[in-house]
């Protein structure tokens, strides 16, 4: 176990201990632990549609690329959360492209300690949109076989308590601007979901609600990002879902927007979920 900035926490075998620059830099709080970085971003998907059967993309995998529409994260091994219109536009670009419902997948990128696998693909068996359709919340099912495909891939952790407190240091973890950051043509290119970090800048309905409706970010994010976890940078607990951004004519972000998470709501909406599927 390595103790950093106050907290146990448990390094798999074979990832090198921090540098001792960097854990002045977690203790000062200038730093994320790299562990918790590296379980949110194993557990950020992308979500999207294949272009083409998945027998066709895996004789070409970079030929047909999936086309990413939004952001998801695990919060249970086979259930993905992400924003109800993440799932819409996926269903949308679908029908688009005359692609039946085995197209649409979820996407990780986890780099493994003992195998040469990094992408997990896995297609989206079922889905379910809680509370009528009234909040931009969507649940994914999938199958996260086999076993070693999910190595370090694993669920986060919600928050217990819906309080978030204003001027807390957060970060978001998604895929901003969807394909363009993940092919050579783009530009940089990456395999894997990116970090913002930045603030809780208020809450909605005022400062100090126990039980926010909405929390305000200061944080830069970007189409594709909807449906990323927000996530709290003392514990790493997901305290929101991101589905929104405001931004300027420059296409600056000023504000960016989540729906608040806690343990005992989304387990509600897993309950339904499951009930769900028994009587289908």
């Amino acid at each position: 176990m390595q103790e950093l900035a106050g907290r146990l926490i448990s390094r798999p075998l074979g990832i090198p201990a921090p540098t001792q620059s960097e854990q002045s830099y977690y203790k000062a709080g200038k730093m994320l632990s790299q562990d918790l970085v590296r379980s949110v971003h194993n557990a950020v998907c992308a979500v999207g549609v294949l272009p083409v059967p998945l027998e066709d993309w895996l004789r070409r995998p970079r030929e047909y690329p999936l086309e990413v529409q939004g952001s998801g994260f695990l919060v249970r091994p086979n259930t993905v959360i992400t924003n109800r219109h993440v799932l819409e536009s996926t269903v949308a670009r679908a029908n688009l492209l005359d692609a039946p419902e085995t197209q649409l997948f979820v996407s990780f990128i986890a780099p493994s300690q003992t195998s040469r696998n990094i992408g997990t693909l896995r297609m989206i068996r079922r889905t379910y949109v809680p509370e009528q359709g009234k909040i931009d919340v969507a649940l994914l099912e999938i199958k996260p076989q086999p076993k070693a495909h999910f190595e370090g891939i694993l669920p986060l952790t919600v928050a217990q308590s819906p309080a978030v407190a204003v001027s807390e240091e957060v970060y978001v973890c998604g895929y901003p601007y969807g394909n363009i950051l993940l092919e050579p043509e783009g530009g940089p290119y990456r395999f894997g979901p990116v970090i913002q970090q930045g603030y809780v800048s208020g809450l909605s309905p005022f400062a100090g609600s126990e039980a926010p409706e909405e929390i305000l970010l200061d944080v830069r994010t970007a189409y594709g990002m909807s449906g990323s976890p927000v996530v709290r940078s003392t514990t790493g607990e997901v305290i929101g879902l991101h589905y929104e951004a405001m931004m300027e004519k420059a296409a600056i972000t000023t504000t960016s927007f989540a729906i608040p998470l806690d343990s005992q709501r989304v387990a509600r909406w897993l309950a339904e979920f499951d009930a769900v599927l028994r009587d289908a």
